[in-house]
């Protein structure tokens, strides 16, 4: 029986005095002396981790702005190549605005970017008329979808032109031929 209660301390993270006890030894459970407004939580934790856990933390925002930051230098950068001011990239809603304007998605589209599940296909549709716009195909899209950070670069600053929608050699995807 104490060879149960021994192997169930150990699985469940009992403190060494304890399964000591268990085991027929010293009967000492006194607890360590602790601070009395500490918490238990605090006392096992050691300073070295709470620092590697601040560094760690601190490096993965700075990763997110990174990142970040690019997406956003990527969407300028196409705006800008399709004739529409760069600064809208920065600016909320606005900046929804003019990729619905570049790539000629009908204005109901938006209001399936608020509807759960739906939003997926809104974006995919905005995705694929942007990448569209600048006369790539739908392949491109996926790489878009799917690996961002590679495929949004080659877009804006490589040699990818804005040819637009509406010709006859480019008409938009999504809108229904007159």
């Amino acid at each position: 029986m104490t060879r149960i209660l021994i192997v169930l301390a150990l699985v469940f993270g009992f403190s060494a005095p304890l399964t000591s006890a268990l085991a027929g030894g010293p009967s000492q459970m006194a607890a360590p002396a602790q601070h009395p407004h500490a918490s238990q939580a605090h006392a096992d934790v050691s300073p070295k981790v709470t620092k590697a856990a601040k560094r760690a933390s601190m490096l993965a925002i700075l990763f997110a702005l990174v990142i970040t930051g690019a997406m956003f230098a990527c969407y300028a950068a196409i705006f800008a190549k399709a004739g529409e001011p760069a600064w809208g990239a920065f600016v909320p809603f606005y900046n929804m605005y003019l990729m619905f304007r570049i790539s000629g998605t009908p204005a109901w589209v938006l209001v399936l970017m608020f509807v759960p599940f739906l939003n997926v296909i809104a974006s995919w549709m905005l995705t694929d008329g942007i990448v569209k716009g600048f006369g790539k195909t739908s392949m491109f899209t996926l790489g878009v979808l799917f690996l961002p950070f590679i495929f949004l670069p080659m877009l804006a600053f490589g040699s990818a032109q804005y040819v637009g929608h509406g010709s006859p050699s480019n008409p938009s995807p999504y809108r229904r031929a007159a």
